[in-house]
C-alpha cells in the first residue's frame, strides 16, 4: 500500500531523525516535511512505533509536533492532482510508485 508520511515538528534534531527513519524504511521525500512510499501493513506499524519512540525521547519539547502515516490506494492515489514542480519520479509516474 502506499503511504504519506507527513510532519509538523519544532526541532530540527527531531525533524531529522523522523526524516531519516523514513529513508530508512525506502520512503521518498515529496517535500520538506512530506514522503511518500510503498509499505507492507506491518512495516507502516514498524514505522510508527518507531516514530513515537523519538518523539517519546523528546517529550518536553514536542508537545506541539505532528506526525501523520496516511495509506492510500492505488486507485485513490491515482485520482491524485499535483500543481507546481515536483519530482516526476516520485509523483508523477505512478509505474515507479507501484513496483514492488
Amino acid at each position: 500500500m502506499i503511504y504519506w508520511v507527513i510532519y509538523d515538528i519544532s526541532k530540527n534534531k527531531i525533524r531529522s531523525k523522523i526524516a531519516n527513519i523514513c529513508k530508512d524504511y525506502g520512503l521518498k521525500r515529496v517535500q520538506k516535511s512530506i514522503f511518500l512510499g510503498i509499505l507492507t501493513q506491518n512495516k507502516a506499524e514498524m514505522l510508527a512505533l518507531e516514530v513515537q519512540n523519538v518523539l517519546k525521547k523528546q517529550k518536553k519539547d514536542n508537545i506541539k509536533d505532528k506526525i501523520f502515516i496516511v495509506p492510500a490506494g492505488k486507485e485513490d492515489y491515482a485520482k491524485k492532482i499535483v500543481m507546481g514542480t515536483l519530482d516526476e519520479k516520485v509523483i508523477n509516474k505512478p509505474e515507479v510508485i507501484f513496483l514492488e
